[in-house]
């Protein structure tokens, strides 16, 4: 009998050793767990930021723009004025009106070079930034790849909802081709200037 209770106490210590691992390791993975929902979370407050960023660049973009055809307007309107008057008194002011005329000419000329500078100063300013939202968003990416597959690794294969990265991902596809478009509008605006 004796030896019968000492083999069921060996069981039975056996069984507690297994139990007391398998609590462990389900410790271990429920810690996992909440880092890799940490770095997602901070993952997706950059993302946040970045698109923020953009969103906050593309309004003043939209904002310099109506600014510039503001001025040209009054530009235009001003040197309709001018070309009226000037017509008025050609015959008494030959030499005025050439005058008048190559400073408007200047200032057409200076303008455009402005209005020229201006979008291409845009649209490097939009592809540099268009760069860098890139390689941050690649980064991230990747890092997010990494994690998942150190999670995998470190958990034997456990499942894991991989549908809201691909989400993640689409949505960065398709902010990325936004910011493309956007992209090749300005150097469109800087071909026509």
């Amino acid at each position: 009998i004796m030896e019968s209770i000492q083999k069921t106490g060996l069981v039975t210590q056996a069984v507690i050793d297994r139990f007391d691992g398998y609590i462990e390791e389900l410790s271990q993975a429920q810690s996992a767990g909440a880092h890799m929902a940490e770095q997602t979370a901070k993952l997706l407050s950059g993302m946040h930021q970045d698109v923020t960023l953009q969103n906050e660049r593309y309004s003043a973009l939209v904002d310099a723009q109506a600014e510039l055809s503001r001025m040209m307007d009054q530009y235009a309107s001003w040197s309709g004025r001018v070309l009226e008057a000037v017509e008025k008194q050609a015959e008494a002011a030959s030499d005025r009106t050439h005058e008048v005329a190559n400073e408007m000419s200047r200032s057409g000329k200076l303008l455009q070079d402005s209005y020229s500078d201006f979008v291409q100063n845009i649209t490097q300013g939009l592809a540099k930034t268009m760069a860098l939202f890139e390689e941050n968003m690649g980064e991230m990416t990747r890092k997010m790849t990494t994690d998942i597959s150190k999670a995998l690794e470190h958990k034997g294969g456990a499942e894991i909802d991989l549908k809201q990265f691909t989400r993640v991902q689409t949505a960065l596809n398709d902010m990325t081709q936004a910011l493309g478009r956007a992209t090749r509008a300005a150097e469109q605006m800087a071909e026509g200037a």
